[in-house]
């Protein structure tokens, strides 16, 4: 199933990573479920994902997610806006949500097209430095956020190299 709710009455697809904020969420990549879920005080909603395999980006009750996976909260002392940054391996990008504003962008790599039948044409795919849209990823599989840096880590799964984003 996927359905949020308090307790038992929660469902997920096919939860694969889990990453907390510092206070009191846990958020949850819900692969199966095209969602990223935040488990807080025994209650599951839906951060972002309508449940329709896709890729948009915008406000969160309408960005689309292909296949999220690895999940990583930058939580900075003393600033109130909280970010949560997820890639979506077959699409070969970095995304970020920020979670006061209730919006999804790209921070990283060019979306492969994909369709809501889950299929996804991979002219993005590869190799490449650059910034934003330039840069170019192969299946990225997990982040990191480094708070002392500022920096993301990626594992950049078919390209066997973990890369760093400033």
């Amino acid at each position: 199933g996927n359905a949020d709710g308090t307790g038992a009455a929660a469902r997920f697809m096919a939860p694969r990573y889990v990453t907390s904020n510092g206070f009191t969420a846990l958020y949850i990549s819900d692969s199966g479920g095209k969602k990223i879920r935040v488990f807080n005080q025994g209650n599951v909603t839906t951060a972002v994902g309508t449940g329709v395999c896709g890729y948009d980006d915008g406000v969160v009750g309408a960005s689309r997610l292909h296949w999220p996976q690895g999940l990583a909260a930058a939580v900075k002392l003393g600033v109130t806006e909280q970010t949560l940054y997820f890639v979506e391996g077959k699409a070969d990008t970095i995304r970020q949500l920020l979670v006061n504003q209730g919006t999804v962008s790209t921070l990283s790599g060019n979306p492969a097209m994909c369709t809501a039948d889950c299929g996804c044409a991979d002219p993005a795919g590869g190799y490449g430095e650059g910034i934003s849209s330039q840069a170019k990823w192969n299946s990225p599989f997990d982040i990191a956020y480094d708070a002392k840096s500022g920096s993301l880590f990626v594992s950049d799964g078919d390209n066997h190299v973990i890369r760093r984003i400033q």
